[in-house]
């Protein structure tokens, strides 16, 4: 009987974590020098929701880098079908891999940088390891998750919508002319788009820019809610990525055990 599996479905899996499936062929990528793929970015961003930052999951959001392909190429309405399960609403960050292929037939991309979105601040920020290549792509995708954050937004209880209560005591101060006026003009305005190239360290080789995205992400998330005070840029260097990729190697096959 013939076998119609590509290589891949070949590749004997090595790990089955949560929604995360590595195959040998994937494990494989962690060797130098080999270009990570989003399986395994998609690994990390799990392991660090489920295990690492599990502590802060109320307020640390991820979305997978098939997610975020499949943002690329979707309509503002089917942005919501991926978008809404993940709650995003509820989550201060948010964590999500660029990749820079722009074609819906053709899988794989040269390069992966981190978008990060601080909804509090309502900022977007770019992290990109080889001089701001995935800018213009970030930024298409910040407008897409800024679209969806404003048309989606939560909507106010009745009692936000009313308003405070008239206070009903016959003695209060009379309301100045500005307060009855109501809110100034430029409460209500829309909320404004923010765009952030941010510092980054940068690659030496052709092959690391996924490995920087995971330790970047891991960086980022212990500064935002583990008050880590190291620069990132002091934080990140060559051997720190080189030991990350054989720390990922031996947590997958230790997670398998």
């Amino acid at each position: 009987m013939a076998d119609y599996r590509t290589e891949e479905q070949k590749s004997p899996i090595v790990l089955d974590y949560h929604n995360s499936l590595l195959r040998q062929s994937d494990v494989d990528l962690l060797d130098q020098p080999n270009w990570i793929n989003d399986n395994i970015i998609g690994f990390a961003f799990e392991y660090f929701e489920k295990e690492q930052f599990s502590h802060s999951v109320d307020l640390i959001g991820y979305i997978s880098p098939s997610v975020t392909q499949a943002i690329k190429f979707s309509s503002p309405e089917e942005v919501c079908i991926f978008l809404d399960p993940l709650k995003l609403h509820e989550k201060q960050y948010i964590f999500m891999a660029v990749n820079d292929q722009m074609s819906v037939t053709t899988h794989g991309g040269t390069h992966w940088s981190l978008l990060v979105c601080d909804r509090n601040q309502k900022e977007f920020h770019h992290y990109d390891s080889l001089r701001g290549s995935n800018r213009n792509i970030a930024k298409f995708l910040a407008e897409k998750l800024f679209t969806y954050f404003t048309v989606n937004a939560p909507e106010k209880s009745s009692q936000e919508k009313a308003g405070p209560q008239e206070d009903k005591n016959i003695n209060a101060p009379e309301k100045s002319s500005q307060e009855k006026a109501g809110p100034r003009e430029d409460e209500n305005r829309p909320e404004k788009f923010c765009f952030q190239q941010k510092p980054c360290p940068q690659q030496e080789n052709s092959y690391d820019c996924g490995m920087y995205v995971i330790i970047v992400c891991e960086h980022l998330i212990r500064t935002f809610v583990e008050a880590c005070m190291l620069p990132l840029e002091t934080a990140i260097t060559m051997s720190c990525i080189c030991k990350r990729r054989q720390n990922l190697k031996e947590l997958i096959y230790q997670l398998k055990s």
